[in-house]
């Protein structure tokens, strides 16, 4: 039996969410992407921030989880 899962990341770059989004879907890594626009609020420097982040949510197989995790690393900021 195929499992899927469900990948997330965020990424503060709106060219680069899109150009992970094109990269995995012409590689047909995942099967689709959402991305949404978002507010983050996390610790940084020993203050907490916030700012405008790009959220994407893919689905892919667990067969595929290796390859979607190196292209995301490969593009990522």
């Amino acid at each position: 039996m195929t499992k899927y899962y469900n990948i997330k990341t965020a990424i503060d770059n709106k060219e680069i969410a899109n150009e992970i989004t094109k990269s995995l879907l012409e590689k047909r890594l995942v099967s689709s992407v959402q991305q949404k626009e978002i507010s983050s609020s996390y610790w940084w420097n020993n203050q907490i921030e916030t700012s405008q982040e790009y959220l994407l949510e893919m689905k892919t197989k667990e067969s595929l989880y290796k390859e979607v995790e190196q292209e995301i690393r490969k593009l990522h900021s």
